[in-house]
């Protein structure tokens, strides 16, 4: 397998858990980012779950992550939508909501419990799974979720007033549908006689920035960090980095005899604490 399909989900983890440390820092009182963030943990679980099923050393650890990563992707869906409705200020009854946020834990259960995917196969990208019985319903939770915010994000886009609100619509609505496909790909990636690619990590990338961009363009989110120009944006993006590389390094060195779970924990504190410690000298 080739490094950058293993080790690119990883760095999805890494960009969307740094998106939700800046999102929670500019408005943590804010319903709308708490949601929007809470959107981006998913979907930052989502690439972490599938770097660890790509780096397993055998099936019966991949199985293990494949189920952990079914339960992330259905979640992601389920908030966006709720995430949209927040956004485009849109009423449905809570019971509906709920019923959804119900179905992703009785999905994410029968994920445990593996009957949704039943095992992992060896397909020429790496590990694949098996899927089981009560797919479908998986399916038809995360289509239903990705079609019912689509569905919202159009309303709001044919009520828009200006050029700039139809574009932001317009952009998370070309994200949505890029991750569903990129999801789309995955599944049938992962049939018999399929010599398809499995793009769902590539579709997660660029729903999260179209999204993210929608939203920090148009000053909906105050992520003034991502919108620096000039000398100024690359000086300020180089302290970043940097505090971001000298605090993975120490944490490799003092954590690299550790599980690779507390590695990946030790460097998740990390990042919320740099971001959210950083001087107002960045802002």
């Amino acid at each position: 397998m080739h490094l950058s399909y293993i080790y690119f989900p990883l760095f999805v983890f890494i960009v969307n858990i740094f998106l939700v440390a800046l999102v929670l820092r500019s408005e943590w009182r804010s319903f709308l980012h708490r949601v929007f963030a809470a959107f981006l943990t998913a979907m930052a679980l989502w690439g972490l779950t599938i770097f660890e099923m790509r780096n397993a050393s055998s099936h019966a650890d991949a199985y293990q992550w494949e189920k952990a990563a079914l339960i992330a992707i259905v979640f992601t869906s389920i908030l966006f939508w709720h995430f949209c409705l927040v956004f485009t200020h849109t009423r449905v009854s809570p019971w509906v909501l709920r019923c959804f946020y119900g179905m992703g834990v009785l999905l994410g259960a029968l994920s445990l419990m593996g009957v949704m995917a039943t095992g992992m196969q060896e397909r020429f990208y790496g590990h694949g799974p098996v899927f089981g019985p009560v797919f479908p319903l998986y399916m038809l939770t995360n289509y239903l979720a990705i079609g019912l915010a689509l569905v919202t994000l159009l309303r709001g886009r044919n009520k828009a007033r200006s050029t700039d609100e139809r574009v932001r619509f317009s952009l998370m609505i070309g994200g949505a549908v890029i991750s569903l496909l990129g999801g789309t790909s995955d599944v049938l990636a992962a049939l018999a006689n399929s010599r398809l690619y499995p793009l769902g990590i590539v579709g997660n990338v660029v729903f999260g920035v179209l999204t993210t961009v929608a939203l920090a363009r148009y000053h909906l989110l105050d992520l003034r960090l991502l919108l620096r120009r000039g000398l100024a944006y690359s000086l300020i993006s180089s302290f970043i980095f940097a505090s971001y590389g000298i605090a993975f390094l120490v944490l490799w060195n003092l954590f690299r005899h550790q599980t690779r779970a507390a590695q990946l924990g030790a460097m998740v504190i990390a990042v919320f604490l740099i971001t959210i410690l950083l001087p107002p000298a960045v802002e």
